[in-house]
This record gives structure tokens, C-alpha cells and sequence, in this order.
């Protein structure tokens, strides 16, 4: 797939950035240490860099919330499930983690 699958438009469009929050959220919620900080960032880079190619959008986001190489698996696997649809996530973490709101 060469898109990202949204539920929006384009990179203005506020779907993706309840999105990439809600994909930060999950983040955090698998242990990445992701702040209100990060969440902004990753906005303001997906701005810069566009979201028509799946590439660029996975390298973008991945910039911004991988800080170390023991991170790159979860970020990896956690891209996939929440850019294909980003709801299959969120019940799955809800099935996981009860607690645990996203």
C-alpha cells in the first residue's frame, strides 16, 4: 500500500491528527515514553513531510517516537495494526489492558 489509510484527508485534516495522537497513546500505553511534547512534534513533521507515500509517513512518525533501538520492533508492529485501521488497535489494547483508556 503506498497511502496511509485515514480516516481524513490530508496532513490539516483534524482525523489524522486525532489519529496520531490516539497511535501515541497506544504508544504509551505499550510502554514507549511518549509525551504531549512528542505528540506535537509528530503533527508538525507529518506536516513537513506529507502523507502520501506509507514510507515517508512510517519514517516520519518513527523519527520522532523512537528513541532507542529496543523501540523499533513495537513502533514497527504498532504502525501496522494502527495505520491499517486504526480501531482494530484500540480494541485490542482494550482487551489487554482493561484499565487502561485510549
Amino acid at each position: 500500500m503506498d497511502t496511509v489509510a485515514t480516516t481524513g484527508g490530508g496532513s490539516g485534516d483534524g482525523k489524522l491528527v486525532a489519529n496520531i495522537m490516539h497511535f501515541a497513546r497506544a504508544l504509551r500505553a505499550a510502554g514507549l515514553p511518549i509525551g504531549p511534547g512528542k505528540v506535537i512534534q509528530a503533527v508538525r513533521a507529518v506536516e513537513a513531510a506529507g502523507i502520501a507515500r506509507r514510507d515517508d509517513f512510517y519514517w516520519t512518525l518513527h523519527a520522532v517516537f523512537v528513541n532507542r533501538r529496543d523501540q523499533r520492533a513495537l513502533f514497527d508492529q504498532a504502525f501496522h495494526v494502527f495505520w491499517r485501521n486504526p480501531r482494530i488497535l484500540e480494541r485490542m489494547m482494550s482487551l489487554i489492558l482493561p484499565s487502561v483508556a485510549l
